[in-house]
């Protein structure tokens, strides 16, 4: 699902953008964000409608880390990478 508002409450929170060489579709993001969700840790996965190729996860560092976001995410078979901004 597409959320509409990106950012969570919690005030314990990190985030990192990742880059994608593919652009995916509405069901590609879907996927993307169940599996997103389910890395320990992860508070919010979102993906801006406007770049398909761009996804901004929220997540608790206590619990897991931008690497390890990275590394779900290629384990989908894409071609990603940490962008810093």
């Amino acid at each position: 699902m597409i959320a509409s508002s990106h950012q969570p409450d919690s005030a314990a929170t990190a985030s990192v953008f990742i880059g994608l060489r593919e652009a995916l579709d509405e069901a590609a993001w879907c996927l993307m964000e169940r599996r997103l969700r389910d890395v320990p840790g992860v508070v919010a996965p979102w993906f801006n409608p406007d770049s398909r190729h761009m996804l901004l996860v929220y997540y608790n560092p206590e619990k897991t880390r931008a690497l390890t976001l990275l590394r779900a995410v290629r384990a989908c078979g894409y071609h990603a990478s940490l962008v810093s901004l």
